[in-house]
């Protein structure tokens, strides 16, 4: 596991509630999920997501959506997840399923809305507002080399290729470049809330470690997501359980 460019991060990091022991029987796997990009990468399909998660033959399978969603229909669930997610309740029927996503304080515990993405979502309407803010899109040209670094190996690379290259140490670099940029600005509220969604989720697993106990724990979360989360596992004394690929 490469947590040699986690540690210097993992010091400023306070967020969590008391940490948790790895117990020995306790193994997590994170596994990075693609979204869209699952559509275009022949190497990294959905088909081919489904194999690995089936590989790993998890215990409890934790997934990208939130806990107050997980049992809603199919139907809701299309409208408001991607693809990979929802599909995982029809993919693998007889595991346990948790939800450990999201999206904010102001739809916690209640249902998505009707056109929330496109109309109501706060975050969508934070990131508007950096589209039209000419002097931090300047700033941002710099993150963005980041992304461009990542994606040739998103749109064409295999599971191994992607877990076991440099992904996670681009996508760390990217946000925390975004960070920079955005310190002291209005946009500041963007990060704060990836941040907070990124520990939210990391606190739902350990929450399902604690309720679960020993077994095989199967991660399936957007890549963007991936590499906070473990390090936030890490933080909370769960870095021993984290598994490589």
């Amino acid at each position: 596991m490469r947590y040699f460019y986690l540690i210097f991060i993992l010091t400023g990091f306070s967020f969590f509630s008391k940490t948790v022991k790895a117990q020995e029987g306790i193994e997590i796997y994170v596994v990075p999920a693609l979204h869209h990009i699952h559509k275009i990468n022949s190497n990294y399909s959905y088909d081919s997501l489904r194999v690995v998660v089936k590989n790993l033959k998890p215990d409890v399978l934790l997934v990208e959506i939130r806990p107050e969603d997980i049992d809603r229909d199919t139907a809701y669930l299309k409208k408001n997840y991607p693809l990979e997610m929802w599909a995982m309740k029809l993919w693998f029927p007889n595991h346990p399923l948790v939800g450990i996503d999201w999206l904010g304080k102001d739809i916690a515990g209640k249902p998505i809305p009707e056109n929330y993405w496109k109309e109501k979502s706060q975050l969508k309407i934070w990131e508007k507002a950096v589209e039209s803010d000419s002097l931090i899109k300047g700033r941002l040209v710099e993150c963005e080399t980041y992304v461009a670094e990542r994606i040739p190996v998103l749109k064409e690379g295999s599971f191994l290729e992607i877990v076991n290259g440099n992904d996670e140490q681009l996508t760390l670099a990217y946000y925390q470049c975004m960070e920079r940029t955005f310190f002291g600005t209005p946009h500041a509220k963007i990060t704060d809330f990836y941040k907070e969604r990124n520990i939210s989720m990391a606190e739902n697993i350990v929450k399902a470690v604690i309720e679960n106990g020993k077994g095989k724990y199967v991660v399936v979360t957007g890549a963007d997501h991936a590499p906070f989360i473990k390090m936030y596992l890490f933080k909370k004394g769960l870095g021993s359980a984290l598994g490589d690929f």
